[in-house]
């Protein structure tokens, strides 16, 4: 599986104590993934990548992201 290096605290993808965070807004999934967040919420609105919503915010579980990035079957673009 390809690795995102999600936990670069360049990218803030790690908590402040440099745990790995498991979950991502739309805005730091694109920054991350260097896709657009039009990209983004059309792969979420066509059931290609998965997330939740919590209140007001919609995030994306980083496992989602690595899954999409990697090519793994099942998730295209």
């Amino acid at each position: 599986m390809t690795n995102l290096s999600l936990q670069s605290s360049k990218s803030g993808a790690a908590n402040d104590d440099g745990q790995r965070r498991i979950a991502y807004s739309i805005a730091e999934a694109a920054k991350l993934t260097g896709l657009g967040r039009t990209t983004l919420y059309s792969l979420l609105g066509n059931g290609r990548l998965a997330s939740v919503k919590i209140g007001n915010r919609r995030l994306i579980h980083s496992a989602a992201l690595e899954r999409l990035v990697s090519g793994e079957p099942g998730v295209h673009c």
